[in-house]
């Protein structure tokens, strides 16, 4: 069984599940590899999110080569890829909640936090994905709840982005958020992207992965 096939039995899981009491989002395991095709073999490197979000499903369920360059016009994780000057063939994409939450204030829906309870939940499907995709040695884990996924510590973005992190299994870069307020708000994108790009060439001197194209 390839590894798309392995994912898609993930996919029909967490479809399945209603583990969570608040189960108000809609599951799409799509955006395990929502930038195109699996690539089992090259992919080593791990872009971590929180959740999709609202805006998200504007993009569609179904995701594949066809919808690749649309994806790569959205102003969020395509735009990041871009900037970081990453081969879109090395980076393998997922949420560590699969359900998309949201929250009214005034009338309008908006993206909300995730409880404990779902990344709990969520954790379980994760794992497996993380099986799956065995060649993944780099995690940038974008925001607070994928990197305490792999970081025991207390983080502060201002001071800790682009710091490497040792898990054991991967090195771990912390990175804020780059769909979030945090990052959109403080317009410190200039300081984030170098210096997340700089622990990827670290990483590469290290010849802990290979040089990017």
């Amino acid at each position: 069984m390839g590894a798309r096939d392995e994912l898609a039995v993930v996919r029909r899981e967490v479809n399945a599940c209603f583990a969570c009491r608040d189960r108000s989002g809609f599951h799409d395991l799509y955006f395990v590899h929502r930038f195109g095709n699996v690539y089992r073999d090259s992919q080593d490197i791990l872009l971590l999110g929180e959740r999709p979000g609202i805006a998200s499903k504007k993009v569609g369920e179904s995701v594949d080569d066809e919808r690749y360059e649309e994806l790569k016009s959205q102003r969020d994780w395509g735009a990041f890829i871009e900037e970081l000057g990453l081969d879109w063939t090395r980076v393998y994409n997922t949420n560590l909640v699969k359900c998309a939450g949201w929250e009214e204030v005034n009338g309008r829906k908006r993206d909300r936090k995730s409880r404990s309870e779902e990344i709990e939940n969520c954790m379980g499907f994760l794992n497996k994905q993380l099986q799956i995709m065995g060649n993944l040695k780099v995690v940038i884990a974008c925001g607070e709840p994928p990197v305490c996924r792999f970081v025991r510590r207390r983080i502060n973005f201002f001071r800790d982005t682009g710091t490497i992190e040792d898990s054991g299994r991967y090195k771990v870069i912390i990175c804020p958020n780059p769909t979030g307020t945090f990052y959109k708000v403080n317009k410190i994108k200039h300081q984030f992207i170098p210096r997340v790009r700089a622990a990827l060439d670290e990483l590469v001197r290290a010849r802990f992965i290979e040089p990017f194209g």
